[in-house]
């Protein structure tokens, strides 16, 4: 948890052998032997005599060539005993709830278990808008469960705009004066969850926190409150709204 605030393989290339068949053998006399049985790539060899050139199979002839057919590993996770040639990312059939196959990310789980509650399935995208930081009023805090709904970055006038990339799911239950928080945030090619539980208390605009689970330590933070809404500086220049359930 970073605080109280919204903490915001592969396919392996298949490895292809073709084995090269070559056949040699004599044919009768000075004219055209048919020597079928050392060249399997012809199935009339008028022309091929004593001494005969080395073919190379390359095409993968049909019933001669068994010993140097394409070998194509399935390394793309599908069902077991899959090998016919998948291509890289095919994910159809996979083992339901491999989610890296299927090209979702797997997240890290909290280093220490702090609460039951579990972060919703919904993500919120991160947003840029460029606008200042607006003054947060304080107010009361209803008990209750909040699930995260928005998170908002602001870049100040002229700054950058839309979506960052990055993307969290949170969920927060207050009673009095505790709070439990479960959560995920999801970066470009990472994903952490974290936990965390302690006590809090509400001065004007002021949120004070001590946090005894997964670590001891306090801060205080700018927050928000109405009958519906928790709102919280999540960082120096983030707004993370919560909704009652």
């Amino acid at each position: 948890m970073r605080s109280m605030s919204t903490l915001h393989g592969p396919a392996a290339i298949a490895a292809c052998t073709v084995l090269a068949l070559a056949a040699q053998g004599c044919g009768g006399g000075g004219g055209g032997g048919d020597d079928t049985a050392t060249d399997p790539d012809t199935v009339s060899d008028a022309t091929d005599t004593a001494g005969d050139t080395s073919v190379t199979d390359t095409a993968g002839d049909a019933p001669a060539d068994t010993a140097g057919d394409t070998t194509v590993t399935d390394t793309a996770g599908d069902t077991a005993g899959d090998t016919a040639g998948d291509t890289p990312g095919d994910t159809a059939g996979d083992t339901p709830g491999d989610a890296e196959e299927d090209g979702e990310m797997a997240c890290t789980p909290a280093s220490t278990s702090c609460t039951d509650l579990a972060p919703p399935a919904t993500l919120v995208p991160v947003i840029r808008v460029a606008e200042a930081l607006p003054t947060l009023a304080g107010g009361t805090i209803a008990p209750g469960s909040y699930v995260l709904t928005s998170v908002t970055v602001f870049t100040g006038a002229g700054g950058a705009t839309g979506p960052t990339g990055d993307e969290e799911s949170a969920v927060m239950l207050f009673t009095a004066g505790e709070f439990q928080r479960a959560g995920e945030k999801h970066w470009t090619s990472s994903c952490e969850m974290d936990e965390s539980s302690g006590t809090y208390t509400a001065s004007g605009s002021t949120i004070s926190v001590v946090m005894t689970c997964p670590d001891a330590m306090s801060f205080d933070a700018a927050f928000q409150a109405d009958a519906t809404h928790f709102s919280i500086q999540a960082e120096v220049d983030s707004v993370s709204v919560y909704t009652l359930e």
